[in-house]
């Protein structure tokens, strides 16, 4: 008897393989980043007790500062965006206008520019 065609043809289909969910590379970084976190646990832990009370100190300070200037905050926050948002048009337009790159080296004593003629 012969095969039938759905086997011969499931044997041609190439099957793809499931792609690992962790590999080596997550098991490393998520490593580094528990010892990053239990040092930072561990020397917050070990810190003496004038030095807790000035760092509460600074952060009520900082969360004062925070309310007295709230109303900055999303206008700064716009245009901080907006200028880190058109940056890349700005510097490819920069890049298109330049000419040819030249380096004008100074000879001491000939100065083509008159104000700092006496310079040199």
């Amino acid at each position: 008897m012969p095969r039938s065609i759905t086997v011969n043809v499931m044997a041609r289909i190439q099957k793809d393989i499931r792609p690992k969910l962790i590999t080596w590379d997550d098991f490393a970084l998520s490593l580094v980043i528990a010892l990053c976190i239990g040092a930072l646990f561990v020397t917050a832990q070990s810190l003496p007790p004038i030095l807790v009370a000035k760092i509460r100190v600074q952060g009520i300070l900082l969360y004062q500062d925070i309310l007295v200037n709230i109303r900055w905050l999303v206008p700064a926050m716009f245009f901080g965006f907006a200028s880190f948002a058109c940056r890349p048009y700005h510097f490819h337009l920069n890049q298109n206008d330049r000419g040819p790159q030249t380096m004008i080296v100074p000879v001491h004593g000939l100065s083509s520019n008159p104000i700092f003629a006496g310079y040199d």
